[in-house]
C-alpha cells in the first residue's frame, strides 16, 4: 500500500514538474514575444518618425531655394576667403563704395546650409544630379540609384546605409527643373518639368540603432531570467 502511495505520489510530482515546465516554456515564449514584438513597433515609429523628419527637411530646403531663385539668387557681402561661383559667368558686383558682393545661386546656398548643419551633428543635405555642372555635386552611389529610379517615375527614396562610422538613414526626392533653373542650366539640355536632380537628406541614425540592439538584449536577458527563475522553482 505504502509503495503503491509513493508511487502515485511521484508520479503526480512528475506529472506536476511537466505541467509546470510547459507552462513555464509557454509563459517565457509569450512574454519574449510580447517585448519582441514592442521593440519591432518602437523600431518602426522611429523609421516613421525618420521619414517624416526627412521629408519635412527636404520641404523646408525646397521652400528655401525657390525664394533665392524668385529673387536670381541673392548677393552676399565677400569677407574673408570667401570664394566667387567658378561656374557662374560673373558671380560678382562692385558697389561705389569699393564693396565686393558675389551671387550665391540655390545650388550653393544649399550646399552651405548643409555645412552648417552637418557642422552642428544635426543632419546633412546633398544637392546632385546625374549632369552635376560642378564636379564635386556628382552623385554616390545612394543617390545615383535614387536619381535613375527618379527618372522612372519614382517619387522618394530612402533607406539605411554606413556612411563613415556611422549609420545614416538617406532619404531623397527629386527636383523638377523651373523657368528659373534655366538661367544656370538652361545649357545642359533639360526642360520644365524635367527631372533636373535630387536632394539627399542623411540623418544620423548611429545612437538610436545602439539604443534598439541594447533594448533587445536586455529584454533576451530579462527572458532567460525569468526562465531559470520558474526552473528552479520547478525542480528545487
Amino acid at each position: 500500500m505504502e509503495q503503491d502511495y509513493n508511487k502515485n505520489l511521484s508520479r503526480e510530482h512528475r506529472h506536476y514538474r511537466s505541467f509546470m515546465l510547459s507552462t513555464g516554456v509557454v509563459v517565457f515564449v509569450f512574454i519574449l514575444a510580447l517585448f519582441a514584438g514592442m521593440g519591432f513597433r518602437v523600431k518602426l515609429l522611429i523609421e516613421e518618425n525618420l521619414l517624416e523628419q526627412a521629408r519635412a527637411h527636404f520641404r523646408t530646403i525646397i521652400f528655401t531655394r525657390a525664394w533665392n531663385s524668385g529673387y536670381g539668387g541673392v548677393y552676399v557681402e565677400k569677407t574673408g576667403d570667401m570664394a566667387s561661383n567658378p561656374y557662374m559667368k560673373e558671380p560678382d558686383i562692385i558697389t561705389r563704395d569699393g564693396r565686393v558682393f558675389t551671387l550665391k545661386p540655390p545650388a550653393v546656398m544649399t550646399k552651405e546650409i548643409s555645412t552648417y548643419a552637418g557642422a552642428r551633428d544635426l543632419f546633412f543635405f546633398r544637392i546632385t544630379s546625374l549632369k552635376p555642372v560642378n564636379p564635386a555635386n556628382a552623385p554616390d552611389a545612394f543617390e545615383r540609384d535614387a536619381l535613375n529610379r527618379f527618372e522612372s517615375g519614382q517619387k522618394e527614396y530612402y533607406r539605411n546605409e554606413m556612411i563613415g562610422q556611422s549609420m545614416y538613414f538617406r532619404y531623397m526626392a527629386p527636383l523638377f527643373v523651373e523657368e528659373s533653373c534655366l538661367g544656370c542650366h538652361g545649357d545642359s539640355g533639360y526642360k520644365v518639368g524635367e527631372v533636373r536632380g535630387g536632394i539627399s537628406v542623411n540623418i544620423d541614425v548611429g545612437r538610436t540603432e545602439r539604443g534598439l540592439k541594447r533594448n533587445f538584449v536586455v529584454i533576451l536577458v530579462l527572458g532567460v531570467l525569468s526562465l531559470a527563475v520558474l526552473l528552479s522553482v520547478v525542480f528545487y
